[in-house]
């Protein structure tokens, strides 16, 4: 019985060892790097300095041309928008961007990530490698799921397990696309034209969709918003649809906005992008040019706004 524990205890030491060396091997690995999505976040999560910067999903991502903004604000600007992810990642983001550097506009692009009821812990997937980087990320990590501050004691637990089994995953993942922040700056414009064969017939004709309200995520919107605080220029924005109606009924965010004196502009149903094939490439994303023309109009929201806040370029 001795030997049996005395065994376990030696396979136990061996593996904390191995996770330790393992996760720090990842560790210096991804810090290193500078292509493809792993080069974008280390570039987000330590080296951001932006003045204007842009949060959401895909729609953020694909919808707010940083060039625009930059030459009519007369200030650097960097989009933060990520595919298939909202307010969460965006918190999260915030956190280790703040750790260095405070942005004086933040432009956040609401959509249903930011406020329905979803996988969670699959929008902050991209946090785990940094999860040491703020204090903030161990309480949203916990809250998201109270089992991954216990999971994250594993360093190698805090890299996707595709590359933890597939390490080529990694290798590929970024050099897929040479990431170069002085071009784009976070901006992922869409050349195609509008594919008829992607509009939802039910979005178009059917009722407009209910919020499944996630309880968690107003609780980081209002964390997001507090963080920021007084003087940042925050406008959060609904971008169009091609589909020509509300694809979603905005009176809770225009309630919290309200609330906390922040700038809402509803451009959903604009006249100027319904059923205007010219300017999206499905009912969900603008096209390069659509991004542009809408880009804008943002830009005249935002100028309103730091006159009115007289904030100091």
């Amino acid at each position: 019985m001795k030997k049996f524990f005395v065994k376990a205890l030696l396979f136990l030491a061996l593996m904390v060892a191995g996770d330790f060396v393992l996760g720090s091997v990842f560790d210096m690995w991804f810090s290193k790097m500078t292509d493809g999505s792993v080069g974008r976040n280390n570039y987000i999560c330590n080296s951001m300095t932006e003045d204007i910067l842009v949060f959401g999903s895909s729609r953020a991502r694909h919808h707010y041309d940083t060039k625009i903004l930059s030459d009519s604000l007369g200030m650097s600007c960097y989009n933060l928008g990520q595919d298939g992810c909202g307010i969460l990642l965006s918190y999260g983001r915030l956190m280790m961007v703040m750790n260095n550097h405070k942005p004086k506009v933040v432009i956040c692009d609401i959509s249903g990530y930011d406020i329905e009821k979803s996988d969670n812990i699959v929008q902050i997937h991209a946090l785990k490698p940094y999860y040491s980087k703020a204090p903030e990320l161990s309480t949203l990590f916990h809250d998201v799921d109270s089992t991954e501050p216990i999971k994250m004691m594993s360093r190698l637990y805090r890299y996707n397990t595709d590359y933890v089994h597939n390490p080529k995953a990694l290798f590929k993942s970024a050099s897929k696309v040479k990431y170069k922040p002085d071009k784009l700056f976070g901006y992922k414009p869409i050349k195609e034209k509008f594919d008829p064969m992607k509009i939802r017939k039910s979005r178009e004709d059917g009722p407009v969709p209910e919020w499944n309200v996630d309880s968690l995520k107003i609780t980081y919107l209002q964390r997001f918003v507090d963080c920021l605080g007084d003087d940042v220029v925050t406008v959060f924005v609904a971008s169009p649809f091609w589909y020509g109606r509300k694809q979603y009924d905005v009176s809770l965010i225009e309630d919290f906005c309200k609330k906390n004196n922040i700038a809402f502009a509803d451009f959903q149903s604009d006249t100027l992008f319904v059923h205007n094939n010219s300017l999206f490439v499905d009912g969900t994303h603008l096209n390069v040019h659509g991004a542009e023309i809408f880009t804008n109009k943002v830009v005249d929201l935002v100028k309103s706004q730091i006159e009115s806040r007289k904030l100091t370029k």
